[in-house]
């Protein structure tokens, strides 16, 4: 005996097509979308490494953005850190982060980054610039330990820092 209660009812087990019970003996089966049923999307990347990959793009654009902002106007401006953690936080919004604790950690720790290298290249173009040489050869004479100790000893770049990583976790958890 049949076990078909009404005149829908796949064509195989666990095919997408269905038989509608509209076509004739030996007709191919009609597939759900032709039939105008809800088909599931494609599978794609997960939300959280879309996020995580246009956070990151975020990070180190906007550093460079700052370092650039302070190439051009020959004053490393601290707020832009604020900036920072506002493209971090919304990138990762955009495509796909969720409230939660991995992507307020995330958006946090790459505000962090981006922060970071924001300064350090302002930093480079900075002591290009006072020493009238090339940025590869700032680079090459940087003392990283001097370079890192005098960023964490101003109470601005934390203050900052401290601003951008609250405005990034904001902007995801909203």
């Amino acid at each position: 005996m049949d076990d078909h209660v009404g005149p829908v009812q796949p064509a195989e087990p666990g095919s997408a097509a269905v038989d509608v019970g509209l076509s004739g003996p030996g007709a191919p089966p009609v597939t759900a979308a032709e039939w105008g049923a809800p088909v599931a999307p494609p599978a794609s990347a997960p939300p959280r490494a879309a996020a995580l990959v246009m956070g990151m793009g975020a990070a180190v654009g906007a550093a460079v953005v700052w370092a650039l902002v302070a190439h051009l106007t020959n004053h490393d401006i601290g707020w832009m850190a604020i900036g920072v953690g506002w493209f971090v936080g919304f990138a990762m919004r955009a495509f796909g982060a969720r409230r939660g604790t991995f992507s307020s950690v995330t958006a946090g720790a790459l505000a962090v980054l981006g922060v970071g290298l924001g300064l350090v290249l302002a930093t480079i173009d900075a002591v290009s610039r006072y020493f009238d040489v090339s940025l590869l050869t700032a680079i090459e004479g940087l003392r990283w330990g001097v370079v890192a100790q005098d960023l964490s000893s101003d109470p601005l770049n934390w203050l900052f820092l401290v601003l951008a990583v609250l405005t990034a976790v904001r902007l995801v958890r909203r």
